[in-house]
């Protein structure tokens, strides 16, 4: 479908989502991890993309759900999730939550102490043994240390044994599972590899001193996509990255001890930027033009900006245009609100274009839809591009009759 076409009968701006792109690449995933260690499961990241058309067709095809809040446990119950396949993450659980999370059998990764002092307090009023995952940091300069426990580098004493000691030591928590998630968008394998290495060695000494049997391995994500920072100066994307890479430089290091284990643990990834980002896009329209500033570069008004791509300031998002007007100069592509730094590119190349013509900025997958924000806009609608020509609603624009229905107007 051209478009023109699109623009005819959905409207701009529209977020375009390549449904087969995106399965396929859950595909390939699950059957790279599986060939290597064949007890690996692929958990959808809500928070990257919680358009739950998307995610219902993701469960269709085998991935469990990776919720981070007791929201997004709702979404998964609405779409019929068994609880033995959701993965409750995330540092802000409230007891509601925690409850029926413990009660109905999700994957629980701890964030912190107060979370696991918690979850033991409803474990006893329900008579109950809470199973629990930890989650673990490894502290190396490049990790995220925002989020869970430290495990020292060498043989001292770290923070993240004592927890599993106290853990041990309780009546009605046992510990199940252990997960990381050491940063986002990496794309240097190697420090994957020593992610596993590091896990590995871990997950071994918890076993060997506590003589625990660990049901799951959650290893996060972090997997990166296409789109070059704005800092490294670069329009060019990169490669789709290697899921065969990923996954042989994480278990690689793994294998020896996951064989080893008397019943060998599920391993979890939680895909999400590289999982959605490739395949999301939003088609929009030039709604006016502003002349040559101080900069000598003209400005372009669309009817979309950093309210529905809120990181584009930090990625060179790939623009396409759909006429050719001439030869390519540089334009500042500015949203459509009245706040000053809503600029989607402060400068790409492209063809003069006038009000009318438009616009596609890729690579937005991630993010775009589970950070927009209706100010001054509603939020804007989501369509999927399936089989051949086959483009349909995942999800219609927000409207004043649907918003109104939260108000409370006396």
């Amino acid at each position: 479908m051209l478009a023109e076409q699109i623009r005819k009968q959905f409207g701009t701006p529209v977020y375009i989502f390549d449904e087969i792109g995106l399965l396929n690449r859950l595909e390939e995933f699950q059957s790279v991890s599986t060939s290597i260690y064949d007890n690996c499961i692929i958990a959808v990241s809500y928070k990257t993309n919680p358009t739950r058309a998307l995610l219902a067709k993701l469960h269709h095809r085998g991935a469990y759900a990776e919720v981070v809040s007791g929201d997004e446990l709702e979404i998964a119950k609405s779409l019929d999730v068994p609880f033995e396949e959701i993965i409750f993450n995330g540092p802000a659980k409230t007891d509601r939550a925690l409850r029926l999370a413990i009660l109905s059998g999700c994957f629980v990764n701890c964030d912190h102490e107060d979370e696991i002092d918690r979850i033991e307090k409803i474990a006893i009023q329900e008579n109950v043994i809470a199973k629990i995952g930890i989650r673990l940091f490894f502290p190396s300069g490049e990790n995220w240390e925002r989020f869970g426990f430290a495990v020292s580098s060498n043989d001292a004493p770290c923070l993240a044994m004592r927890v599993v000691q106290r853990v041990a030591e309780s009546t009605h928590l046992q510990l199940s599972g252990l997960h990381t998630h050491i940063g986002t968008n990496i794309r240097t394998v190697e420090t994957f590899s020593s992610l596993g290495n590091s896990m590995a060695d871990f997950a071994a000494k918890v076993v060997r001193n506590f003589d625990v049997e660990l049901e799951w391995i959650d290893l996060g994500g972090g997997y990166a996509s296409l789109p070059p920072l704005a800092s490294e100066n670069r329009d060019a994307l990169y490669p789709m990255p290697s899921i065969q890479e990923y996954c042989e430089s994480i278990l690689s290091p793994m294998l020896p001890w996951l064989r080893g284990c008397r019943t060998p643990p599920k391993v979890f990834f939680e895909p999400g930027r590289t999982l959605f980002n490739p395949f999301g896009a939003m088609l929009m329209s030039v709604m006016g033009r502003r002349p040559v500033d101080s900069n000598g570069v003209e400005s372009l008004i669309l009817d979309a900006g950093i309210t529905s791509i809120s990181f584009t300031q930090k990625y060179n998002l790939p623009v396409r245009v759909f006429s050719d007007l001439g030869e390519s100069r540089d334009f500042r592509l500015l949203g459509p609100t009245c706040m000053e730094h809503d600029i989607l590119r402060p400068a790409v190349k492209l063809p003069a274009l006038v009000p009318g013509d438009l616009l596609m900025i890729y690579c937005i997958g991630c993010y775009g839809m589970s950070l927009a924000s209706p100010f001054t806009h509603f939020r804007h609608g989501m369509i999927g591009w399936g089989e051949g020509s086959d483009v349909h609603w995942l999800r219609k624009p927000d409207n004043v009759t649907h918003s109104s229905q939260l108000d409370v107007v006396n």
